[in-house]
């Protein structure tokens, strides 16, 4: 009996990984995942620069900024981002899980303190709080982030702004 259940055991488990089923995934990446959010929640820069490889990529999909490729780009990408809006919180709105990626349906709420620039558009803050949906989506390799990709909502960027500078084409 005990061979069978063993036997049993081990074939739904390799019939879950082939299937691609979401928990096996979740126990997979979950607890990366979970690790990397709470770096970014508590701003801890140092935590959330290790938790990527060493070429990993960081790319904000928004009037043509430029990736962030390495741990040291990543360092100014991320430091960038929290001193531009100190109060950054993100809530998240779902979470889908993949075989070595999620992806992160989220609100930002921030309070942009100086300007700041993405590609060559500089935006003046009004000194508001606002919020911003966003979805990330992230892959992983060995549990370390192998690549983030950050989608914004331009115009809640735009319509939150005092000013849009732009540098002539």
């Amino acid at each position: 009996m005990t061979k069978n259940t063993i036997g049993f055991s081990l074939l739904v488990t390799f019939a879950l990984i082939l299937s691609g089923c979401e928990a096996v995934h979740k126990l997979t990446i979950g607890p990366a995942a979970q690790e990397y959010g709470e770096a970014w929640a508590s701003h801890d820069v140092d935590k959330i620069v290790s938790m990527h490889t060493e070429d990993s990529v960081f790319t904000m999909h928004f009037i043509g900024h430029q990736a962030a490729t390495g741990r040291k780009e990543i360092r100014k990408a991320v430091e960038r981002i929290f001193e531009t809006a100190p109060d950054y919180k993100a809530e998240a709105q779902e979470v889908q899980f993949g075989a070595d990626f999620i992806s992160f349906r989220y609100v930002a709420t921030v309070t942009p303190t100086k300007p700041y620039q993405y590609g060559s558009t500089t935006f003046l803050p009004t000194g508001k709080t606002y919020q911003m949906e966003l979805i990330d989506i992230i892959t992983f390799e060995d549990g370390l982030v192998k690549s983030k990709h950050t989608y914004l909502d331009a115009e809640a960027v735009y319509r939150n702004s005092a000013e849009v500078q732009r540098a002539p084409l």
